[in-house]
């Protein structure tokens, strides 16, 4: 009788395994086949339904699921538009878009990946850079006249490594600041013209430019000077 018993008991215990194992896998079956349903209905919405039924299964998952999803989508959202517009022969927009960082900014760009690299060197974009400065500042444009680089910008570049003028800008921001040192600390050379006439009571006004120095005097004369030479060039 006990035999029997416990050889009734192991049929029943593999009857029911045998039945949980067969839920499972229709169960299984069962979502396979509903998620392929869902799959075929999203293709055929439109964009907007698509994006409206998506927002919706967000608004009834949990925080888990949100981190679960914020971690699929960020590697997706994650575009190198610099280095795709090249692939595209754009290489001129991605030097154009490039062309608007300041140096600092540059810099950093140029560490980002070796196709980054290349836009900026290719481009010319610390050469740019120099140029824009000395467009529109008055201690660049003349310590760019007075050290004579300026001859390698606003033209063709003259030097065929694109790196020569990743070279120069740092060099350039060392002599500003050495200049600024030097006017703040005293130690400059201080060259003085001779403005007034001998009929003259003073210097009424001064004005100059790239080229000349202007005086005017109260005994209504002026006397206009050579920038560079500092010669007296017309007096009257």
């Amino acid at each position: 009788v006990n035999k029997r018993l416990k050889k009734g008991k192991k049929m029943e215990e593999r009857d029911r395994k045998s039945v949980v194992d067969s839920g499972i896998v229709d169960r299984a079956t069962t979502i396979e086949e509903q998620r392929r349903l869902c799959l075929d209905y999203y293709d055929g919405w439109r964009e907007a339904d698509q994006t409206e039924f998506v927002e919706l299964l967000l608004a009834k998952m949990s925080h888990y699921q949100h981190g679960r999803i914020n971690a699929f989508l960020v590697p997706m959202m994650k575009r190198d538009f610099v280095g795709a517009l090249p692939q595209k022969g754009l290489d001129h927009i991605a030097e154009h878009i490039l062309s608007y960082l300041d140096a600092y900014s540059l810099c950093q760009c140029e560490l980002v990946c070796h196709e980054w690299y290349r836009v900026i060197q290719d481009g010319f974009l610390w050469k740019k850079l120099i140029e824009q400065k000395v467009r529109t500042d008055g201690v660049w444009k003349g310590l760019a006249e007075r050290r004579g680089w300026v001859r390698n910008l606003f033209r063709s570049a003259n030097f065929r490594d694109p790196a020569a003028y990743r070279t120069l800008y740092p060099r350039i921001i060392g002599d500003i600041a050495s200049m600024e040192e030097n006017w703040k600390g005293g130690r400059h050379q201080l060259t003085r013209i001779q403005c007034r006439s001998e009929t003259s009571k003073g210097v009424y006004c001064l004005q100059y430019d790239d080229d000349k120095i202007i005086s005017g005097l109260r005994d209504n004369t002026i006397k206009v000077w050579n920038k560079a030479s500092l010669e007296d060039r017309k007096s009257g």
